[in-house]
Order: structure tokens, then sequence, then C-alpha cells
């Protein structure tokens, strides 16, 4: 502001747009002036401003001019076409009739595999003209039997320019696993949940997705979920659904853009969508400084809605946690739906080694974690057996039977030798890629180091004690998963120094 200038020279920008909406105000030389999410009234000199409006991926700009002396000025969002798995009305990749089969589809019973709750799945392809929308796609239990085989079983109604096939399953409430074995024999996964009273509806869009499979695919990565009441179905129109998926598009960018007027109004006002309560509550562990209050709300009002749900379920492990208070007695044989949650899971886990079992489900995945995006997807070898079943608690240790300590590996690998041979080692075939990764945090932590700093003539460091937590820390593995690595891997090392 100039010499010249006073407050009353000012001029009000008022600026309205969806929820989950970006706004950007950009002054003629560059620099932001202002932001807010849905809502911003600023008051601003006069001049040239580019008000830039982000919704998920959709981007957009409208030029203003503050004249001098003139009254408040009201901007709008322009239409948002965001991309989106979904097929939602005023959308980028928006086709009529692939909405229309999605909302007819919802609304049929398919199978009935339980009672309670629905899981309705839907493919669709926006561009390829890929003869089978649900390729290679199957749903099976948590242990891994298959329900349906959807990519045989999947319904397609009406005319379409392009392919779209969707499938509904009455089923118990629980955690499950959508899985799309391709032609090469890779197997990629995910859990979702259906809870009691509502369908969970997932949406998936075909691609190009397999890692050493060219053939077209759902794709896991970029899945669209919503939950809606038993009998309501898929709604293209319902602004419901869009916001939701604004919301994990947010989450997938890592970006908290959720407003706290806009979460309570969604979740509590004339609509309720659990799926929106349960990505503003991750979005708001985003924050530098986060809102527990309102968190702590979000998590007693989703318990209400949905019960146990795995990823509502995190949300209560990451407020003991910021709150200073014991880690919650909870468990994660199965794994959440949230790559979110499963990074809370494995935090706290350093701390409550007790979330993730050992030998569970959760713990086998743990290392083959793959893609980007909001959601938790591993890969799973074709050849080896599903579990006989899932268990919440951990494998009892056999009678005497003490856990391998850092030190323990530390002895093993200094009997090795020297450096070279310690590498020589560590390149042996039967050594997982994990393994090879927490044999090497260990040398140079408890070896390496250590011998360094007695050449430098200082003082020889003891053992660091907290080097299961740091491995926690930097192998993103549960603490049940690094302690079991470093008992397998102090044992295939003693077999080499001949000590087993």
């Amino acid at each position: 502001m100039s010499n010249s200038e006073t407050p009353t020279d000012r001029i009000t920008l008022r600026v309205t747009a969806e929820p989950e909406t970006e706004i950007f105000v950009v002054d003629s030389d560059f620099h932001r002036v202002a932001k807010g999410i849905s809502y911003l009234n600023e008051q601003l000199p006069p001049g040239l401003y580019d008000v830039k409006f982000k919704a998920g991926s959709a981007v957009d700009h409208v030029r203003v001019a503050l004249e001098p002396g003139s009254g408040p000025v009201d901007v709008n969002t322009p239409p948002m076409f965001i991309q989106t798995s979904a097929p939602l009305w005023r959308t980028a990749a928006s086709h009529e009739t692939q909405a229309d089969n999605a909302a007819t589809l919802s609304r049929q019973v398919h199978e009935n595999r339980g009672d309670g709750s629905q899981l309705f799945v839907f493919a669709r392809d926006t561009a390829t003209d890929s003869p089978n929308p649900m390729s290679g796609l199957t749903l099976t239990t948590a242990t891994g039997d298959t329900i349906v085989d959807l990519a045989s079983k999947g319904q397609r109604v009406g005319y379409q320019r392009f392919p779209s096939a969707g499938y509904n399953v009455s089923i118990n409430p629980g955690t499950y696993r959508l899985r799309v074995n391709a032609a090469n024999g890779t197997i990629v996964e995910h859990a979702v949940v259906a809870c009691p009273g509502w369908q969970t509806q997932v949406f998936y869009t075909v691609r190009d997705c397999v890692p050493g499979d060219s053939g077209l695919y759902p794709d896991l990565t970029d899945a669209a979920v919503f939950m809606s009441r038993l009998g309501n179905g898929f709604e293209p129109g319902s602004d419901d659904f869009r916001y939701a998926d604004l919301a994990w598009q947010a989450l997938a960018s890592q970006r908290d853009v959720v407003s706290r007027r806009d979460l309570w109004e969604m979740l509590w006002g004339k609509h309720r969508n659990p799926m929106l309560g349960i990505y503003g509550g991750h979005l708001l562990t985003l924050a530098a400084k986060p809102d527990l209050a309102t968190l702590e709300e979000v998590v007693r009002n989703l318990i209400d809605l949905v019960g146990d749900h795995p990823d509502v379920r995190a949300l209560t492990v990451y407020l003991a946690q910021q709150n200073g208070q014991p880690v919650p007695d909870v468990r994660y044989g199965l794994p959440p739906m949230l790559r979110s949650s499963w990074e809370i899971i494995v935090r706290a886990s350093s701390e409550a080694p007790w979330l993730v079992p050992r030998r569970s489900f959760s713990a086998r995945i743990s290392d083959s974690l793959w893609g980007e995006g909001p959601w938790l997807i591993w890969l799973a070898p074709a050849e080896t057996p599903e579990p006989a079943a899932v268990t919440d608690f951990a494998a009892p240790q056999p009678a005497g039977a003490e856990p391998t300590s850092v030190d323990d590996l530390a002895a093993v690998m200094k009997g090795l030798g020297g450096p070279d041979q310690v590498r020589s080692a560590l390149d042996a075939p039967d050594l997982t890629a994990l393994e090879r990764d927490l044999a090497n945090l260990v040398y140079r932590a408890t070896v390496s180091r250590p011998a360094m700093t007695q050449q430098a003539g200082a003082k020889t460091p003891s053992t660091p004690t907290d080097i299961p937590s740091a491995m926690v820390r930097s192998l993103g593995v549960p603490s049940s998963v690094v302690t079991e690595t470093l008992a397998q891997l102090t044992s295939k090392l003693k077999r080499r120094t001949g000590t087993i």
C-alpha cells in the first residue's frame, strides 16, 4: 500500500466457489495476495487481479478489475470439469450412457453373498474402446477366496459409445479385497470395506496400468470410492458424490482443501456421506497444526454412521498419539483402504507393535506396496498360496524363545569379516530386498560407523537401543515386520558364519 493509500481506498472482493475448491488471487505483479477454500472475502487495492480456481485436477482463471471507488465485487467459480473415475455429470470424461448405466446397475442386486451391506463395482473406458472394462477383476474374501469373477459377470445395459460394466453384490459387513489378475501373472490388490446399512461404490477407469503388461485393466490407483444408503444407489448428478470425489483427489495430492464449514455441512447437514467424512478426517491430519477438536468430533460421528471402519480406527490412533495418550488396543490383521491410514499405523507401531500382528496378512504385504495415490495397493506373487485364515492377533512365540536383537545381528555381521565380505553376503540371492535394506541400516549404525569413530580416536558409542524405531521410520514397515525380518536375516547370516 502506497503512502497516499488509505484503508478506505480498498475494494471488497468476494469470491464464491464449490466446496473443496481452492481460490488464489494474484495481483498484476504476480504476487499472491489472498487465498481461501470455497469462499474468500478480501479487501484489496484497486487494480487488475487474476482469480485462480483449482478443484482436483481442474484449473480455471477469472480476470477481475477493481475500480477505485467501486462497491464490492462478486466473483463466482466457472464450471469446473474435474477428472474422475466415476461417471459424474459435469466432469471431464462425462458420458451420459455410462452415468445412466452406473445409476441403473447400482440399484439392482446381481448376487447375494451375505446380508447387511452391498458392494457395487463399476469400470468404464473413456477413450480406448477396450473389449472388457472389467478385464482381470475379481472380488475376494479377506482370505483371498473368490466371491465373484467380475471380469466374466460384469453387467452392461443399453447403448454405449464407450464400454462400461458394473456389478452389485449383497455381502456381510467387513473387509474384502478387489484384485486385478493380469495376463503376465501380476496380481494387484487393494482392500475395500463394507459397512452395515451402506452400499460401498468403487469406480475404475480402464488403462495400461499393470507393470510389465501392456493390456488394459481397471486402474486401482485411480479408484473413486463412495458410500450410499442401501437402496439409494449411485447418483451421478449429486453434489455429495462430486464433493467426496474432490476430497479424495485432495488426499491423493496431499492438499488439505476441505474447509471446516464444508465438512460439517456435508457430513451432518441435509446430506450424509461417510466417505467424505473419512477423506476429510484424513485431510485434517495433513495440516501443520491439526484441528484436533474438529477431528475428534468427526471421528465420533463417523463411528455412529459406519461402526468399526479401519480407516476411522486409524484416526483414533492418530488422535491418541497427538494427545499424548496410549495407543488404542486395536489390530490390523487386514490392511486399511487408505495409504494415509497405513502410514499412521506404521508410525505408531514403533510404540505399539501389536497394531500389525506378526505374520498377519497386513504384515505379509507391507514390503510389497505399489503405486501412488490415496489407496493402499500391493502386488501379490501369483505362485504364493493364499492364507487359510487372517488373524488379528500375533502368532505366539515358542516357549523359551527370545526375540532377536539388533546386537545379535550386529555380532553376526562382524563375524562375516570386513566390508567386502559383508557386501558379498548381502548380495546373496536368498536375501529379500527388505532384508538387505535392514542389514545395511544395522551395519552402518553398529559396525561401520563405530569402527570409523574408533579409527578417529573418539569414544565408541554403544549400540543404539532405538534402532528398531529408526527402522520403522526408514523402511516404512511395521514394527512386527522389522522384528520378524531381523530374526530371519540373523538366521540366514549365521549359516554363512557356521554358527547355526
